[in-house]
């Protein structure tokens, strides 16, 4: 190898592995194409520039993964450790980082992958990768859109976009609204050839990446996204959290479904049928939507912070 080749996979290492620069952020600073990134980072670890290390039995998180993985019958279990005093997205960028550690085991050619909203997911969509240049992968949101004010890059339809971009291949939007006035208004929607597409799509997820909503850190955000008018058909006191839409109590228990006549998201069948869910979330805060999504078995793979995993755990005792 050339001393100018070596130099080269060295900087796009540093940038990727030690900046936490996503491959297309990296692309653009270069002038280099996307899948250039992808093909020059994987030789860089072929060629012993850089080494990546698993931590086992001595990881300090190992016990709690263990004891989450056998008391909720998870497929797999991922805990980050998060220093005190970083902010959400340094927080949601760890989580990210090990969301696509697990993706990169799990990961092969033709799968489709669904996605969520909201600001951790943006982050995962910002740092998936594709190491081993599978192909072909199609990306594909799991529901509607926002009604109302949220953060832009927190649309459903920009966590879809994202991840297509850093994993160099196709996505299909949605043109449709999370929750709609009437069920047919619904129907209409769902009868239409775009979003028969998408719902094909939905009969073939391979992975789905899922956020968990909680009223108490989300009320707000559910307001902006579904509307006014959603809070009407859902027995607020009952809630403990939500994934894609499909909310339900702290026991996993689904609360309406009324609801599903108002709801453009991937039905409950659809979603229980998908062979890898990770949920990916943490804080005290979300520890009762963190439960109910697992003892309802909405997710079936878990990546979150040591704090939130030894609370989830302590409330499983109680």
């Amino acid at each position: 190898m050339k001393p100018e080749e070596e130099q080269q996979l060295i900087q796009i290492a540093q940038m990727y592995y030690m900046e936490n620069k996503t491959q297309s952020e990296i692309a653009k600073e270069l002038h280099i194409h996307r899948s250039t990134i992808s093909r020059l980072l994987k030789l860089s670890r072929q060629e012993g520039i850089v080494e990546i290390m698993i931590h086992g039995l001595h990881d300090q998180n190992f016990p709690l993964e263990n004891r989450l993985k056998e008391r909720y019958h998870l497929k797999y279990v991922g805990v980050v450790t998060c220093t005190e005093g970083l902010t959400r997205d340094q927080r949601s960028i760890i989580l990210a980082n090990k969301t696509n550690a697990y993706f990169q085991t799990i990961l092969e050619d033709h799968m489709v992958l669904g996605f969520s909203w909201g600001a951790t997911l943006r982050q995962v969509a910002n740092h998936l990768t594709n190491l081993a240049q599978h192909t072909p992968l199609m990306c594909v949101p799991l529901m509607g859109g926002s009604s109302g004010r949220i953060r832009s890059d927190y649309h459903v339809n920009a966590v879809t976009y994202e991840a297509s971009r850093n994993l160099d291949c196709g996505a299909i939007l949605v043109d449709a609204p999370a929750y709609v006035e009437s069920a047919s208004l619904k129907d209409s929607f769902m009868t239409s050839d775009f979003m028969k597409s998408i719902t094909e799509y939905w009969h073939k997820v391979d992975i789905a990446f899922l956020g968990v909503g909680s009223p108490n850190v989300t009320m707000n955000k559910w307001r902006y996204f579904y509307g006014n008018d959603f809070f009407k058909e859902v027995e607020q006191g009952k809630v403990a959290g939500d994934i894609a839409g499909h909310y339900f109590d702290i026991h996993g228990t689904y609360l309406s479904d009324t609801l599903d006549t108002h709801l453009i998201s991937i039905n409950k069948t659809d979603l229980a049928r998908i062979p890898y869910r990770i949920g990916i979330a943490e804080s005290l805060e979300k520890v009762d939507a963190i439960r109910g999504a697992l003892q309802g078995r909405y997710i079936n793979c878990l990546i979150t912070t040591q704090e939130t995993a030894k609370a989830l755990l302590n409330s499983a005792n109680l």
